[in-house]
């Protein structure tokens, strides 16, 4: 057979949970329920659609001092009611490239350029490509082009 890649998707969220065994005589489960853990399964949803394959909530990119984070904009998530801002795990801060900082400005001048016009996105796209730490986020930025285009 062919080598065929695997792709998954990751959603990381933060919060309180109530974690055990629940349930009746009948129905009887150890098993965590919360409003963390349904915006963790849209998050794992929305890598489709960000193209990225772990994406965490802003509660977990601010208890998560250690690694670094790419801000991926912001976007409705099923049975929440207005946006939730979402990132993207880069790596750990030790191990982010050494000028990681360069490229969060370029990543976010694109993202802003995004929501005013193709133009300025087309530049600030050609920007942030050219550096190292953009690569694994080429699908993203196709998509951007491709949703600006379309306005």
């Amino acid at each position: 057979l062919p080598h065929m890649p695997l792709r998954i998707g990751i959603g990381i969220n933060t919060g309180e949970v109530f974690v055990g065994n629940m349930g009746s005589e009948q129905r009887f489960d150890y098993s965590i329920v919360g409003d963390p853990v349904n915006v963790t399964a849209r998050l794992e949803a929305a890598t489709k659609d960000f193209l990225v394959p772990v994406i965490a909530s802003e509660s977990t990119r601010n208890a998560a001092s250690n690694y670094a984070f790419v801000d991926l904009g912001s976007t409705g998530l099923k049975g929440k009611t207005g946006e939730t801002s979402v990132f993207a795990l880069h790596s750990f801060k030790d191990a982010a490239e050494p000028d990681f900082d360069t490229f969060l400005e370029l990543h976010d001048a694109a993202i802003r350029a995004a929501g005013r016009n193709s133009s300025e996105l087309d530049l600030c796209l050609k920007a942030v490509r050219s550096h190292p730490a953009a690569l694994r986020y080429g699908n993203f930025y196709d998509r951007l082009a491709r949703i600006c285009a379309s306005r």
